[in-house]
């Protein structure tokens, strides 16, 4: 749609129908397959799409095309993050998010190994094919927790920045660090709250 509207000086007629059409595919998504996509990319496709559709209601072509192409653009941004694909969702193993914060952070495995609470043998053994086990009991709840937010803090920071942030106190955690409240269940929704605001912060 976007590189259709590239081509054209004015929002063409036709562009309101395929945007109502995509609006009731990402509807029917939400309500029939809840879990599988990132709840931060729904909202963030349902807030690009309201801003389009908001802008065929302006008396200014030359301003509504603009912020189209903007809209559509950011939705081409979302539906690129939910092809990648994350790590949050029940039917992966704690053992394949293991494998996915190994292979889309980047980082050494001896950083992945401390951030998990755990010696980077044990880690090394979690995402070898070959091995026996993976994450059981209080350690794959924390490979889910820092999966969770590393999945937002990757679009902000690099691999190893993602790990420092673990590291660093926060202000909005009176001034502890993330790492240290990894082990307390009612600290997840916070932590991912702020993980979130970050990802917020460096593209919309």
């Amino acid at each position: 749609m976007n590189l259709r509207l590239a081509r054209e000086t004015e929002i063409p007629a036709d562009l309101r129908l395929d945007l109502e059409q995509l609006a009731d595919r990402i509807s029917a998504y939400t309500g029939e397959a809840p879990g599988e996509v990132d709840p931060y990319l729904l909202l963030s496709a349902q807030s690009a799409l309201i801003g389009a559709l908001r802008a065929l209601d302006s008396s200014d072509p030359a301003a509504a095309r603009l912020e189209m192409r903007a809209r559509l653009e950011q939705m081409r941004h979302v539906f690129r993050d939910i092809a990648e694909g994350g790590p949050l969702y029940e039917e992966r193993s704690a053992r394949d998010i293991a494998r996915w914060l190994a292979a889309v952070l980047d980082t050494s495995q001896s950083s992945l190994a401390e951030l998990l609470g755990v010696s980077a043998r044990t880690f090394q053994r979690w995402i070898s094919e070959t091995g026996p086990g993976g994450p059981q009991g209080e350690d794959a709840r924390r490979v889910h927790v820092v999966a969770q937010i590393a999945n937002h803090l990757r679009h902000a920071l690099t691999g190893p920045g993602v790990v420092r942030w673990f590291e660093q106190s926060h202000p909005q955690l009176d001034g502890r660090r993330p790492l240290d409240l990894l082990d307390d269940p009612q600290a997840t929704e916070l932590l991912t709250t702020l993980a979130a605001g970050a990802r917020s912060h460096t593209g919309a």
